[in-house]
């Protein structure tokens, strides 16, 4: 039997949430959309926001979200269902996590459908015993869950399908969310969305132990003190294929079975969980290295700890626990009930007159708190800007105030003008930082859709069909969560889509006055009572080639609610000259990009077949790699290349016009 074997049901109904809540952002027990941003943010407010700490009991809980929509509380009937899935009937019985699942979904008036493939048999066959801290501390695992998925909800399909495919990139990105380094349901949720790669270990103390125990098993050394969780759980994955042909016939609590578990925690096997009995919150102490120990750190059982803010003392017990105020608890708790919020531990105690946080130091290296802070982003200014660009400082002032004004701003211009280019030094300059987080990028074409930039239905691997949102979308969404930080959406080749199409009722939504929830309005594919609304801070930035033969005239409901500058070829002037000469290009060869082009140019404009829209751009003669040598052959390779077969497309029915042009390019 395979390793997984016995686990199947629970891993199938776990794959069967991934496809239809994770990436669908449907619903588990209906057909309805219940793993959507709005229902998150909604829990968000009405348990996030407003959490009761006081008392964790499951009628206490259900009574905090009376006043949450219907289908925000069938999203948390189905949220208790994934948390339990992982739980042997040791800890809960199949017909306990059943009880609480169908009391929160009926409490919106709604049926829990009968013989459902995601109850019964899957409720009744958990996995794994989590001690009791997973159910006494689970309003905090069910908050990690929901700011969780707000942010994986305001991302793109693509995005969390790619997350989906690299099991190290997701736990990275679990990590990376609040509170992700110390929840117990971020291991099952590993554990469930990757099963082969991950263990069903959910503590990371008991991880920290088993690799410490194997390490010489492997040939490997490991400094655990100061390895990440992700570090861990490379080491478990890459130690349990050889761990395993020494020690053959374990299922999948393969570190829980004898004679695994007594080499690693000692004693006997029969009474054993796969996490500590202990909320992590409790052992670590927010903030805190998961490393922290009194024992390790050299101060033994019976010291006597002094708080630096009240004189109050602590005595240190088993277990990293004190007594406080003559009531056992953890450190982090003392700490809260002497300074009266919850903080760092360490530094606001001493022992024999050594502050706490200074031996923290010495054992595990600097606390998170104590390194570097992240690089600040560079600012971004109208100076910056120009120092790179060929434009006036009037226009690109100009741009600026355009764009502020009116939101939306189109910048035409022939090939080779640098439209891109200058388009990433606006958004940074209404950024204020050169910041690309705030910035996307797509490329309309004649196939693109509503469904691509707005909302549509998609095969999915079931052979169904399931609603993703689309880019422009999951953009809004993300700028919703910054209202104060300018988003800029570029969109190149904007002419080539059919943006009646494309935009949909969002041509309405876009204009600058017609932004914000006060607008919102119900999208063509959205669930009923679902609407939306283009946030204030999102810019749309568009760019077009007006050498395009093949685009359709952009129409007049468009350009409306756009505003229009046109970029031109920089040549003859003197930026684009001092540019040249500063990347070692011969002032010989500088004049004579100069002349030749200038001149180029001056007879497209007067092409009555074509105009100033046709003209040949700067760009094409900017080096673009450290490694190009601007020489002669530089020059003529580019016009070989890039430029005449350009020409042959203006003046496909003249040929003689094409080789009279470029061998006046070539003297």
């Amino acid at each position: 039997m395979g390793r997984l074997d016995e686990a199947a049901a629970i891993l199938g109904a776990a794959n069967e949430w991934k496809q239809r809540c994770l990436l669908g952002g449907g619903s588990v027990f209906s057909e309805e959309r219940l793993w959507s941003r709005d229902n998150f943010q909604g829990l968000q407010t009405y348990f996030v926001e407003r959490p009761d700490e006081q008392s964790d009991s499951f009628e206490e809980k259900l009574r905090q979200l009376e006043p949450a929509p219907p289908e925000m509380r069938r999203l948390w009937a189905e949220i208790i269902w994934v948390y339990y899935l992982v739980v042997g009937s040791g800890s809960v019985t199949g017909g306990k996590k059943l009880e609480w699942i169908k009391k929160v979904w009926e409490s919106s008036d709604t049926a829990l459908p009968e013989n459902h493939w995601a109850l019964d048999e899957v409720l009744d066959n958990g996995l794994v015993n989590p001690g009791s801290a997973y159910t006494v501390y689970k309003w905090r695992e069910f908050r990690f869950i929901i700011t969780m998925m707000l942010d994986w909800c305001s991302r793109s399909a693509k995005e969390r399908e790619s997350l989906l495919k690299n099991p190290w990139n997701f736990a990275a990105w679990v990590d990376d969310q609040e509170d992700g380094l110390r929840r117990q349901f971020r291991h099952a949720l590993l554990f469930l969305l990757f099963p082969k790669i991950f263990e069903t270990i959910l503590s990371i103390g008991h991880k920290q132990a088993i690799v410490r125990a194997f390490a010489d098993e492997t040939g490997n050394s490991f400094d655990i003190s100061r390895m990440s969780l992700i570090e861990l759980d490379r080491a478990l994955a890459a130690m349990r294929p050889r761990l395993r042909d020494k020690y053959p016939g374990h299922g999948i609590n393969f570190f829980y079975e004898s004679p695994i578990w007594e080499l690693w925690q000692g004693g006997s096997p029969a009474d054993r969980s796969t996490a500590e009995d202990v909320d992590e919150d409790e052992q670590q102490g927010r903030g805190r290295s998961p490393n922290f120990n009194f024992d390790a750190m050299g101060i033994p059982v019976g010291s006597r700890l002094v708080s630096e803010k009240t004189g109050e003392e602590a005595t240190v017990l088993p277990n990293n626990r004190v007594t406080f105020r003559n009531e056992e608890m953890s450190l982090s708790a003392a700490t809260e009930k002497a300074v009266g919020r919850r903080t760092n531990p360490c530094p606001q105690w001493t022992f024999e007159g050594r502050n706490v946080g200074e031996i923290y130091r010495e054992t595990y290296g600097p606390k998170p708190e104590d390194k570097p802070p992240e690089p600040v982003l560079p600012a971004y200014d109208v100076t910056t800007a120009l120092s790179d660009l060929f434009v006036d400082e009037t226009q690109f002032r100009r741009i600026l105030n355009s764009i502020k004004l009116r939101k939306n701003l189109i910048l035409q211009g022939p090939p080779g003008v640098g439209k891109t280019f200058i388009a990433r030094r606006i958004a940074w300059c209404l950024i204020g930082r050169k910041d690309s987080g705030p910035i996307e990028l797509v490329q309309f074409h004649q196939s693109y859709a509503y469904e691509d930039f707005v909302q549509g239905w998609r095969p999915n691997e079931a052979g169904g069909f399931t609603l993703r949102n689309g880019v422009f979308f999951e953009f809004c969404k993300r700028a919703e969560r910054q209202p104060e930080t300018p988003y800029i959406f570029i969109i190149d080749e904007i002419n080539r889509g059919n943006l009646s199409k494309i935009f949909g009722e969002l041509l309405m939504l876009i204009e600058a006055d017609k932004r914000g929830p006060e607008h919102a309005i119900p999208l063509t594919y959205g669930a009923p009572g679902e609407r939306f609304s283009v946030p204030d801070n999102v810019h749309l930035l568009g760019l077009m080639n007006t050498a395009d033969r093949s685009l359709a005239i952009v129409d007049y409901a468009l350009r409306r609610r756009f505003a229009f500058e046109t970029l031109e070829p920089a040549y003859g002037s003197r930026k684009f000259r001092e540019y040249l000469q500063g990347k070692d290009v011969d002032r010989v060869l500088v004049d004579r990009i100069d002349r030749n082009l200038s001149a180029l140019n001056e007879r497209i404009r007067e092409d009555k077949d074509l105009g100033p829209g046709f003209q040949v751009g700067h760009s094409y003669f900017v080096p673009q790699r450290p490694s190009d040598e601007p020489d002669e052959q530089w020059y003529l390779g580019i016009v070989d290349t890039q430029i005449a077969p350009l020409l042959r497309e203006y003046w496909f029915d003249r040929p003689e016009e094409v080789e009279k042009r470029v061998e006046e390019l070539r003297r």
